[in-house]
């Protein structure tokens, strides 16, 4: 091999770094989304909480004469 070909296959290792740890991250992030997906527990008091916020938005709408249901 000779020291311009050394140069060239060192120069495109390098350069393929980054490309391959941007694709190691995305895979990475989209493991992490799957897992949190299969793994989500519901919450009883934020859908309460959230009921709540949903019935005071409606009356406040009514008040202003808008139909809501």
């Amino acid at each position: 091999m000779t020291r311009a070909q050394q140069t060239i296959s060192i120069g495109l290792l390098v350069t393929s770094l980054p490309l391959w740890a941007l694709v190691s991250f995305g895979a990475f992030l989209l493991f992490r989304l799957g897992w949190n997906v299969m793994t989500f527990h519901d919450v009883p008091e934020a859908h309460k909480e959230l009921m709540t916020e949903i019935d005071l938005a409606k009356a406040e709408l009514r008040g202003l004469g808008v139909d809501v249901d």
